[in-house]
């Protein structure tokens, strides 16, 4: 059969290179700009997005055969071969950095649910502390990687009672545990205050 590829889609494409591109799927635009079929460029459009890689995979070999001058067809399926490596290649390292990243935001969330949890019990169990700011008080903000009170302290919370809105610095042990809490006021200078925590 007489070599039409880069003819556009006037021509039949061959019956051999009519099946799935796995190269395309995973990687569309990357495939799309080597194989010339700038289509793929769609993956960045919203909602179509959604489709686009389904229609690489089952037109990709027919797209690039039209849309890229080939010096054969065993050069072809040659190409489209290592594509599909890349592919599956792409596939696995996104896929294991996904799990690392949905992991590490698991521990990241269940640390910041214990340190709120933990400084509130901390406050509320002690006399000097619930005497500075009140009994009835609430968490209303919560900053991580803070440095405001402690040069090595990681986290900050303000909270809010009747009596006003206060600082909490907190301070971690090598373990991830909380060995102390530092209570202010907020943003007070004259009449300043602190009250000392230490689990």
């Amino acid at each position: 059969m007489e070599n039409l590829s880069g003819h556009g889609n006037f021509f039949e494409v061959p019956l051999e290179i009519k099946k799935w591109n796995w190269g395309a799927f995973w990687t569309t635009f990357i495939w799309g700009y080597f194989n010339d079929t700038f289509i793929s460029l769609l993956i960045f459009v919203p909602v179509i997005n959604i489709f686009i890689p389904f229609y690489l995979g089952f037109k990709g070999n027919e797209l690039s055969w039209q849309n890229k001058r080939w010096e054969n067809m065993e050069v072809f399926l040659k190409a489209q071969r290592k594509w599909g490596i890349i592919g599956w290649i792409t596939f696995v390292v996104v896929a294991i950095l996904a799990t690392l990243i949905t992991v590490n935001n698991s521990s990241v969330r269940e640390q910041d649910e214990y340190i709120k949890s933990e400084t509130y019990r901390m406050i509320s169990e002690n006399k000097e502390a619930t005497a500075f700011i009140g009994e009835d008080f609430e968490i209303i903000e919560y900053i991580r990687g803070s440095q405001l009170m402690f040069k090595d302290t990681t986290y900050s919370i303000v909270v809010k009672s009747k009596l006003g809105k206060y600082w909490v610095a907190i301070r971690l042990d090598d373990s991830g545990k909380i060995s102390e809490v530092l209570l202010s006021h907020y943003f007070v200078i004259e009449g300043f205050h602190e009250v000392i925590i230490r689990n």
